[in-house]
């Protein structure tokens, strides 16, 4: 048997570290930093405190972001890291 995937409407944001504003966008998208779904960056696990490590916790865990990754918001509410070509391969702009 062929399958073919629903078209489904997700809502995302691209992560671009170099714009500040960006890492504001990106927190305000999760839901800021309270409950299981949140943005982490300079307390990820006491970590490094220099460094700022972008996180999102997903169905799969706790998830770093890098360097124009996608955080897409599916239609049950939960969050996904997915790669730059992947998702361009796989979603179109449907409104702005």
């Amino acid at each position: 048997m062929k399958y073919r995937k629903k078209p489904v409407v997700v809502e995302a944001v691209q992560f671009n570290p170099s714009y500040s504003k960006n890492w504001k966008e990106c927190h305000d998208f999760i839901g800021g930093f309270s409950g299981e779904r949140n943005f982490i960056d300079e307390t990820w696990r006491e970590k490094n405190r220099s460094e700022r490590i972008p996180c999102v916790s997903t169905d799969d865990g706790i998830k770093q972001l890098t360097n124009k990754d996608y955080i897409v918001k599916d239609g049950f509410g939960n969050f996904h890291i997915c790669k730059p070509d992947v998702f361009e391969k796989m979603y179109e702009v449907v409104e702005g």
